[in-house]
């Protein structure tokens, strides 16, 4: 835990807002020690791979039912992705990246999960994780698993746009 907002935490009068957004932080630094630690994302030579796939895992799993911890948090209603981002001011190159890293690619994940469904999902992670741990994996690595986790995945994508073409 970084920011410094949150080194005294809890604090006796935070907002909600605080709590959740230090809930979701503690979670997404907790997911690392899955996808960062345990498998650790090719290398900063090939930094755009390592640091998309490491931080978008790591937020996607922030928000996938933290309930462990309190039954009152569930924040897999939450959506990773609001509906319109605006461009309020010009934040030089940090925050196209951050963009891309924190929302574009959890929202992605999220994309994935509604796809292939939750259980599938659940054993993609699980193979990602036993297949790279102590190694170093990259984002066409987890393609590639993606691709052997279920022969019936070309089949799904087909019926997941003919369900959204019917609702």
């Amino acid at each position: 835990m970084f920011e410094k907002r949150f080194q005294l935490w809890p604090l006796d009068n935070d907002t909600e807002q605080n709590i959740k957004r230090f809930e979701k932080t503690l979670f997404h630094e907790m997911a690392h020690q899955w996808f960062g630690n345990l498998v650790t994302m090719v290398s900063f030579l090939e930094w755009w791979d390592s640091i998309w796939l490491a931080e978008s895992l790591s937020t996607f799993m922030a928000s996938q039912r933290p309930i462990v911890f309190d039954p009152a948090t569930d924040l897999s209603e939450t959506p990773i992705v609001d509906k319109k981002w605006a461009l309020q001011a010009a934040e030089g190159i940090v925050q196209p990246i951050q963009s891309t890293v924190y929302r574009k690619g959890p929202a992605l994940f999220e994309m994935l999960d509604s796809l292939i469904g939750a259980k599938r999902m659940q054993k993609l992670l699980r193979r990602f994780v036993f297949n790279f741990q102590f190694k170093s994996a990259e984002t066409s690595d987890f393609i590639e698993l993606l691709q052997k986790i279920d022969e019936e995945y070309e089949e799904n994508i087909e019926n997941y746009e003919e369900n959204k073409r019917v609702k």
